[in-house]
């Protein structure tokens, strides 16, 4: 069944952030650049016991507008499910487990490089940590949102923000995930997680990411639980 609670619905609606965001990680290299990818939904009948009802499968699908052949493909489907809720979570676990093991291959990838000694790891160059840490940030706030848009339900905005600290002539970086209350006011911001003291930018947009996906994980299974005692 479709959720129609405003609580359910901006659930249902992080939840698709958060796939779209991770769908983007992990299928990017098999598109073309400018594809959009997009969450939808088909209806099927569901049989139980003898009783028919509406079940649903959602599929996440790439959009490529310059293709001369196909328009769009699907590059990952959810199981069947009573609710869109529930498959939006199986897509998650299927990204997130996909996602998990191409950084499992690319970290074995990087400390095989690093081992060899006629091997040089390319830095990113300036262009590249531009488009990384903006893709890092909308990660973060997509995150943020999910897990703590209940706590500031008026107009809230999220924002990373990044500061230097020296350190014994070293300089090192903290990255903050603030929320602006009121977006007429400057001023009234909320400083929501912090990420103190990292050797670098991108350290930090990672240690931040991290610690959001962690609390959002033990939020989401605080919320199964709480709806299988119902």
């Amino acid at each position: 069944m479709t959720s129609t609670q405003p609580g359910n619905i901006v659930l249902e609606n992080e939840l698709k952030k958060k796939v779209l965001s991770h769908a983007r990680a992990v299928f990017i290299d098999q598109v073309r650049p400018g594809t959009v990818f997009e969450v939808v939904t088909t209806k099927i009948d569901l049989i139980n016991e003898g009783q028919r009802y509406k079940g649903f499968v959602l599929h996440v699908i790439a959009l490529d507008e310059l293709s001369q052949s196909q328009k769009w493909q699907v590059v990952m489907r959810a199981d069947r499910k009573s609710t869109e809720k529930e498959s939006l979570e199986e897509l998650m676990r299927k990204l997130q487990t996909r996602l998990s093991d191409m950084i499992t291959m690319t970290q074995s990838a990087t400390i095989a490089i690093a081992q060899s000694a006629s091997t040089e790891v390319r830095a990113m160059n300036k262009y590249e940590t531009i488009i990384w840490e903006k893709e890092m940030k909308e990660q973060i706030l997509c995150h943020a949102h999910a897990l703590c848009a209940e706590g500031y339900p008026h107009g809230l905005v999220f924002k990373v923000i990044q500061a230097n600290t020296m350190r014994e002539d070293i300089t090192l970086f903290d990255t903050h995930l603030v929320v602006y209350k009121c977006p007429s006011r400057v001023e009234k911001w909320e400083l929501v997680h912090s990420i103190d003291e990292m050797a670098t930018v991108e350290e930090g947009l990672d240690a931040l990411l991290e610690k959001l996906r962690i609390r959002l994980t033990l939020k989401i299974r605080k919320r199964r639980t709480q709806k299988t005692q119902v």
